[in-house]
C-alpha cells in the first residue's frame, strides 16, 4: 500500500485501481472547521503522458462527463493536470461494481432478486436517458453514446444508488478525436448489431447493451460468450441468445418480453429511449407487488458483502485523521499551469484499453509502486503545505490500510545530520556538530520509546446465541469459532470491526472501541437465519396473505421476506371467493419460491343471452325463462345442460362450463330461418 501524498490540492490516500494507462486513488481535500471531502482521482500514467492519442481520449471523458448531472452518472468535478501529469477528480462512490455483484451470485449458483435486477437497469436506462437528450448552451443535440455500457461500468453504492460510470469511449459531436468509419470500441458482447457492422450510432446502441445486462442479471449466464473473438462477433451481430426463461424458469414472462425488446436485431423495433425502458421496468416491478427502492439495494449489498462494507466503513473512518497538512508533497514541480481540457485531434485506437476499469473493486488486488517522496512546491490554486522542520512518518502496518499518522518526535529532536555545512564553517563548528548529535541520538531513544512502549491491551468475550460454531472475526485476526462464547484477548486500545458469520444466517457486524479505562468488553451476538423471499399471487389479484395465520397488511402479488428452511402456512381471503391455502412451504435461505393460487368464488352466475334476444331456456326439461337469463351455482355444482329455442330457429342444445369467476356472460347465436 502506497503511503499517502499531496497530489496538486489533493492528498491521495490508497490506490484503487491500475491498468495500462491510467491508475485511480481515493483522494480527500480538507477546509476549515474540520472539512473532508472523499474523491476519485483517475490519471494518466507517465509512459502515457506523451501519447496524444490517449490524452484526446482523457480529455474527450473529461469534456463529456463533467456536463453529465444526474443522480444516476458518476460526477466528474474537475479535469487538470499537476506537472505533467493529467487528471480527472470524480465523485467517490463507495460500493460495488456490478460485475462484482454478478459474479458473487454467479459463484453460489443463484441470481440477484429479479426486482431488483429490473430496479438496478431502470436507474442505468434513467441516466443514459439523460446524456442522449443532453444539448449544448445553443439547444443542440450533443449526440452522446456510452457504447462501453457493461457491468463493469455501474457502482451500487452502500447507500443504494446506481450509477454509471467511464464515458471514456463515448461518441459526442464535439470530440477531439473523431471515430473512423468501422472502427470498434468497447467490449464486444455488449455491442449493439450495428455497432458490430460499424454503422452510426445512437442511444439505442446503449439500450442494446442495457438489454445484455439485464439479460445477465436474471439469468446468471453471459449473454454472448464464444471460444473467439470472431464466433463471438458473429453471435452479437445475429443477436445468437439462448431464451432467458430456459436459463432461468422463474423470469415472468412480462420480464422476458422487455429483455427481448431490448435485444432485438433491428434497432427500429427496439425501445428507442432509455425512459421508453425505464418505464417498462417500472410498470413490470409496480404489478409484481412493491416496487424496490433504494433502502432494498443498499439493505441487499450489506447483506452479501458484509466483510466487504466493514471494512471500508473503517478504512473512511482512518482516512478522517489523516490531514492535509501533516503530509509531505510527492508530486514533482509543475513544468506547466493547470491545462484545461483541450489537446490536439489524434487517430482513434481500434479497440478501448480498458484502464480505468471500476475503480470500486478490492483495493488488495493492485500493488503499489513504493517512490522516494519528492518536495514540490504547490500548484497554483492548490493548497500549499506548510513548512516544516520536523520529520513526519506515515504509520502503515503491513497488507493494512493505514490508519494515522504519527506525530513528530518530541520537542528538542532535530533534523537529521545528512546536511551539507559549508567548508568555511566546519572548523569552528565542530564542537557543535558534535553537541547536536548527542541531542540527535537523545531525541531519537526518546521517540524509539514513545513508539515502541508496550499499550495496554484488552479482551472482547464474544457469546452467540441462534447458531452453534459461528466464525468470529476480529479485524483481519485468524477467524475463530465460538462453541458458544469465545475470548479474544491482546486487544489493542482503539475501534475494531468485529464480525459473526455462519452459513445460512444473517452475519452480524458491530464496531467495537477498548480503551484503557474499559479494557474488557462482552459482546452478545444473535444470528438469525437467512430469510428467503415468497412471492405470493393470485387469480383474481388483491387477495388478503396471512402468513401463519398473521395478517401480512399485503395483498396479492406481493413479495414477503420468510425466514429459511422454515415451513410456513400461506393463506389468501378475498371478499365474494372461498380462502385458499396452502401449507408446508419452505423457502431454502437466500433463494425465492413462487406460490400462486387460483381462487374458488361462494357463488358463479352465469348471464344467458341470445340472437335473437327472448329465446326460451329450459335446464333438464323445466323451462327457466327468456333471454337474459342468470344461472347462480356453486363450484361443485356439475356444468347444466342448456337447451335454447325460438320460433323459426333451430333449437341450441349445449353444456355451459363453471368457471372460477363471480359473474361472466354466455352469449348463444340461434341459427334462423
Amino acid at each position: 500500500m502506497a503511503k499517502p501524498q499531496m497530489f496538486g490540492r489533493y492528498l491521495l490516500l490508497d490506490k484503487v485501481a491500475s491498468g495500462g494507462m491510467a491508475e485511480v486513488w481515493r483522494g480527500k481535500t480538507s477546509g476549515e472547521a474540520g472539512f473532508q471531502r472523499m474523491f476519485a482521482i483517475k490519471k494518466i500514467l507517465p509512459h502515457v503522458a506523451e501519447d496524444q492519442e490517449f490524452i484526446s481520449m482523457f480529455t474527450d471523458e473529461a469534456n463529456i462527463t463533467s456536463r453529465l448531472q444526474h443522480g444516476n452518472i458518476g460526477q466528474v468535478y474537475e479535469f487538470s493536470k499537476v506537472g505533467d501529469t493529467y487528471y480527472i477528480a470524480m465523485e467517490y462512490i463507495s460500493g460495488k461494481d456490478l460485475k462484482t455483484v454478478w459474479s458473487y451470485n454467479r459463484s453460489r449458483k443463484t441470481t440477484m432478486p429479479l426486482e431488483l435486477a429490473a430496479f438496478i437497469v431502470a436507474r442505468m436506462a434513467d441516466g443514459l436517458d439523460y446524456a442522449h437528450r443532453l444539448t449544448d448552451n445553443f439547444g443542440q443535440d450533443a449526440g452522446i453514446v456510452h457504447r462501453d455500457v457493461s457491468p463493469q461500468n455501474v457502482l451500487l453504492s452502500w447507500d443504494g444508488e446506481v450509477k454509471v460510470i467511464d464515458f471514456g469511449i463515448a461518441k459526442a459531436q464535439e470530440k477531439s478525436g473523431r471515430t473512423r468509419p468501422g472502427t470498434l470500441k468497447g467490449k464486444f458482447a455488449y455491442m449493439s448489431p450495428e455497432q458490430i457492422r460499424g454503422l452510426n450510432l445512437d442511444g439505442r446502441a446503449d439500450i442494446f447493451a442495457l438489454g445484455v445486462v439485464l439479460y445477465e442479471m436474471c439469468t446468471g449466464e453471459r449473454g454472448f460468450s464464444a471460444d473467439s473473438e470472431f464466433s463471438l462477433l458473429e453471435m452479437v451481430r445475429n443477436v445468437e441468445i439462448k431464451p432467458p426463461t430456459i436459463v432461468n424458469r422463474d423470469i415472468p414472462a412480462d420480464l422476458e418480453r422487455i429483455i427481448y425488446k431490448a435485444l432485438a436485431k433491428d434497432r427500429e423495433h427496439r425501445y428507442q429511449t432509455g425512459a421508453e425502458l425505464s418505464e417498462e421496468l417500472q410498470r413490470f416491478l409496480i404489478m409484481k407487488g412493491k416496487p424496490p427502492n433504494r433502502q432494498d439495494l443498499s439493505r441487499y449489498l450489506k447483506e452479501n458483502f458484509t466483510v466487504d462494507f466493514e471494512k471500508e466503513r473503517a478504512r473512511l473512518e482512518s482516512y478522517k485523521e489523516i490531514s492535509l497538512d501533516e503530509v509531505e508533497p510527492s508530486q514533482p514541480p509543475a513544468s506547466s499551469r493547470q491545462t484545461g481540457a483541450h489537446a490536439p485531434v489524434p487517430k482513434e485506437q481500434d479497440v478501448h484499453d480498458d484502464a480505468t476499469a471500476a475503480w470500486a473493486q478490492e483495493d488488495d488486488a493492485f500493488a503499489s509502486a513504493k517512490e522516494p517522496p519528492r518536495k514540490a512546491p504547490a500548484p497554483s490554486g492548490g493548497i500549499r503545505p506548510p513548512a516544516r522542520t520536523q520529520p513526519v512518518a506515515v504509520d502503515t502496518v503491513a497488507g493494512r490500510t493505514p490508519t494515522n499518522v504519527r506525530r513528530p518526535g518530541p520537542p528538542g529532536m532535530v533534523a537529521p545530520p545528512n546536511t551539507v555545512v559549508p567548508q568555511a564553517t566546519r572548523g569552528p563548528r565542530l564542537f557543535a556538530a558534535a553537541a547536536a548529535a548527542t541531542l540527535l541520538i537523545a531525541a531519537a531513544s526518546v521517540a524509539a520509546w514513545l513508539l515502541l512502549a508496550p499499550r495496554a491491551s484488552g479482551t472482547v468475550v464474544v457469546t452467540v446465541t441462534g447458531a452453534a460454531g459461528a466464525t468470529v472475526r476480529l479485524d483481519d485476526r485468524k477467524p475463530s469459532r465460538a462453541e458458544p462464547s469465545i475470548t479474544l484477548d491482546a486487544v489493542a486500545p482503539g475501534q475494531h470491526a468485529l464480525i459473526v458469520e455462519e452459513p445460512g444466517y444473517v452475519t452480524f457486524s458491530q464496531t467495537i472501541a477498548t480503551t484503557a479505562e474499559q479494557p474488557l468488553i462482552s459482546i452478545k451476538a444473535q444470528l438469525k437465519r437467512l430469510p428467503g423471499k415468497l412471492v405470493v399471487g393470485s387469480d383474481p389479484p388483491g387477495a388478503t396473505i396471512l402468513l401463519d395465520g398473521k395478517d401480512t397488511g399485503q395483498k396479492t402479488p406481493s413479495n414477503l421476506e420468510v425466514e429459511g428452511e422454515t415451513l410456513h402456512e400461506v393463506s389468501l381471503r378475498l371478499e365474494g371467493y372461498r380462502e385458499g391455502r396452502k401449507s408446508d412451504v419452505k423457502v431454502a435461505v437466500s433463494t425465492e419460491l413462487a406460490v400462486r393460487m387460483q381462487l374458488m368464488p361462494e357463488k358463479v352466475k352465469v348471464r344467458i343471452t341470445s340472437v335473437p334476444a327472448g329465446a326460451l331456456v329450459r335446464i333438464g326439461g323445466a323451462v327457466i325463462g327468456n333471454t337474459p337469463v342468470v344461472l347462480e351455482r356453486t363450484p361443485e355444482d356439475s356444468a347444466p345442460v342448456v337447451e335454447l329455442s325460438a320460433k323459426g330457429c333451430e333449437t341450441y342444445k349445449t353444456s355451459i362450463p363453471l368457471e372460477p369467476k363471480l359473474e361472466r356472460d354466455y352469449p348463444i347465436t340461434l341459427k334462423c330461418k
